[in-house]
């Protein structure tokens, strides 16, 4: 009877044994993944640092265009709608060279709002 207690106890020793292993590999993995998680959060930091980004949204910049040649804009929009986005700048357009870039909002033509305006 003895040799069968001394059993059961080596036997849920053994068991303790490898529950504690898988613990502490458990507690080394959650631990890697953490160091994996503050590499990220540096590593977005650095790049939102080296781009000049922020959590904040920046506020757009509106420019004053005036168009004094005559002829085509050559202004290319990404759909015939608004908000009227600019997909293309044709180099043979007045509007080369003019602060306008592609992906920019054209929010008014004289000085009346364009986003119920017609095309034409």
């Amino acid at each position: 009877e003895a040799l069968i207690v001394l059993q059961r106890e080596l036997h849920e020793s053994q068991q303790l044994n490898r529950e504690l292993r898988a613990n502490v590999e458990l507690d080394a993995h959650s631990l890697e993944l953490e160091s994996e998680v503050q590499a990220l959060r540096a590593e977005v930091q650095r790049l939102q640092e080296e781009t000049g980004s922020s959590k904040e949204p920046q506020q757009p910049e509106t420019i004053e265009v005036l168009f004094a040649l005559p002829g085509p804009l050559g202004l290319e929009f990404q759909a015939q709608q608004a908000p009227y986005i600019i997909a293309k700048i044709h180099d043979s357009g007045v509007a080369i060279n003019l602060g306008i870039n592609e992906g920019d909002e054209l929010i008014s033509v004289a000085d009346e709002p364009v986003d119920h305006a017609n095309r034409e």
